[in-house]
């Protein structure tokens, strides 16, 4: 049994490695001791740890919204802009393990959110390598994918821990910074999260945005991975028996 399970995750194994030795899979993010690097939208300035009261009841990040703070500003071609509230992208955030190769390596992308703002509001993620040189100059963070939760799942209400799940699939995006999917994914160094809502939003109090639990999964294993190791173990099952029979 233990050749069988040894064999089992040395295949497994074979079919999740990737491109890049700091991308870890599967991996989560809980913040067990500290903010593990992560800033708020304001690059730079550490987002607060708190202690107890995510979603399993441990610890989480938190960001503080200031009372009449304008978000959500209008942009030139749409009604609204999403706020970038956490980053990810500082170096050895949560040990790089977000960091690498996510195209065919990374399946899912998920994390839990809550928000005390006193409405619905949605949840907003952009994914980017620290850039690209486009061949007339290097441009930093780009380029990126973004997706907006109402597309893919539901609206956060206030005060809920909410789980937010992604396929990292093409159809679960709204845009690719005039790239392609393949583009954004054949390197992924930054993860900013955040809410979108109406524009130009304020309220008269302060709100607190939430962030735990963020989590990377693997591509499943295509079926003909799990019939090859299937069949790897039988032989070697059929083998060990007939060195027990000799005996």
């Amino acid at each position: 049994m233990r050749l069988y399970l040894k064999l089992s995750g040395l295949l497994v194994g074979l079919f999740i490695s990737t491109n890049s030795i700091a991308l870890t899979l599967p991996f989560t993010e809980n913040f067990a001791t500290d903010a593990a690097g992560w800033t708020t939208g304001d690059i730079g300035t550490p987002a607060t740890y708190v202690g107890s009261g995510g979603p399993d009841g441990s610890s989480y990040i938190s960001s503080l919204i200031p009372a009449n703070a304008v978000l959500f500003t209008p942009g030139r071609f749409s009604p609204a802009s999403p706020e970038v509230l956490f980053r990810c992208q500082d170096p050895g955030c949560s040990g790089d393990a977000f960091k690498g190769t996510w195209l065919n390596q990374v399946g899912k992308l998920s994390w839990y959110i809550r928000h005390s703002a006193d409405i619905p509001l949605n949840a907003y993620i952009r994914l980017a390598p620290t850039g690209t040189d486009t061949g007339m100059g290097f441009i930093p963070n780009f380029p990126g994918a973004s997706a907006f939760a109402n597309e893919f799942t539901m609206t956060l209400n206030p005060n809920e821990w909410t789980e937010v799940v992604l396929p990292i699939q093409p159809e679960y995006f709204s845009s690719f910074s005039n790239t392609s999917f393949e583009a954004v994914f054949s390197q992924i160094d930054f993860l900013q999260i955040g809410l979108e809502g109406p524009g130009n939003y304020s309220q008269d109090s302060e709100f607190t945005l939430d962030l735990d639990m963020v989590h990377i999964a693997p591509v499943p294993l295509p079926a003909g991975a799990w019939l090859m190791l299937s069949g790897t173990i039988a032989l070697i099952g059929a083998a060990k028996r007939r060195r027990l029979a000799a005996h």
